[in-house]
């Protein structure tokens, strides 16, 4: 018998009525995504620090090169 709870209470889900289990269905699907959702947006993050780093490199390797370093511009 799965029981589920919500804002602190809890049932069986063989006691819902049938839009009550599709309704819990739903929320369960829901859960479900957004966790996967949750764990592919890390998979980004990891790609963008990987590709931020790596171009900060490059960067480095080609101001290094140059003869002549410029002073960075002051903010206006």
């Amino acid at each position: 018998m799965p029981r589920m709870t919500i804002d602190g209470i809890t049932c069986h889900t063989e006691d819902l009525c049938d839009q009550g289990r599709a309704t819990a269905a739903s929320l369960q699907f829901l859960d479900r995504r957004m966790q996967q959702i949750r764990l592919e947006i890390q998979v980004y993050q990891t790609a963008q620090a990987a590709y931020a780093q790596a171009l900060a490199a490059q960067l480095a390797a080609i101001d290094d090169a140059l003869p002549v370093k410029h002073a960075p511009l002051a903010p206006t």
